[in-house]
This record gives C-alpha cells, sequence and structure tokens, in this order.
C-alpha cells in the first residue's frame, strides 16, 4: 500500500553499441516493460502472449508500423487488411529476423498489449 504519490518515469534512453539511442515515450506512448535478449523475449514476453485466454491480434498495417516491411510480411503472410494472433512463436520469429542489415536491439510492450521495435 502506498502513502503518497509515486514518481512516474517521463523518459528512458537505450543506447546500443552500433545504433543511435532509442528514446521513450516513442509513437506518442511510454511502454510498459522493455525487453532485450533472446531469452527475455521468447520466454517473459512470447510467453505472456501464449497465456491470454483470447489471443492478442496484431494488423499487418501495426506491423508495419512497428516493424517495417520484411517482418510484417513474415509474421503475417496474408498481408494488408489482415492480423495475426501475437504468439511465443510470432514475437520469437520478428525478434530473431534481421531486416537489412540488422537485428532488433530492442523490443517493447506497449499499454496497449501490442508489442513495438
Amino acid at each position: 500500500m502506498s502513502n503518497g504519490a509515486r514518481p512516474q518515469v517521463t523518459k528512458i534512453t537505450v543506447e546500443f553499441d552500433n545504433a543511435p539511442p532509442k528514446i521513450y515515450p516513442d509513437n506518442g506512448y511510454m511502454p510498459v516493460a522493455l525487453f532485450w535478449s533472446d531469452d527475455v523475449v521468447a520466454n517473459i514476453l512470447g510467453s505472456y502472449y501464449d497465456r491470454l485466454a483470447t489471443p492478442h491480434k496484431m494488423t499487418y498495417e501495426r506491423l508495419v508500423q512497428q516493424f517495417g516491411p520484411v517482418r510484417a510480411i513474415a509474421a503475417c503472410p496474408a498481408g494488408p487488411g489482415a492480423s495475426v494472433d501475437l504468439t511465443q512463436k510470432v514475437v520469437t520469429d520478428i525478434w530473431n529476423m534481421p531486416n537489412p542489415p540488422t537485428l532488433l536491439g530492442v523490443m517493447s510492450k506497449d499499454p496497449g498489449c501490442d508489442i513495438g521495435g
């Protein structure tokens, strides 16, 4: 139980060894969690989606916005207008797929339940 106001995180900066920093909030949202290792992406983020009673769907268009067209079409082969159930396999496939020339450095869990890169 809290006796006062909890401090609010207003900005997170993620620095990479081979790319410019990524600053959150990004695209108007502050993520509820960030993931940056193979094990954590698969076993925490991915398994979260596998445990949902009603699968969370992500549209092809949102996948393009978050991850680019190469990863979007791989995750959602039906393309524009379609959506895909987020599962551990989909999350780890997106994470492990190079989008020329690099792999993702971080994934986020958005407040609205989507994933972001």
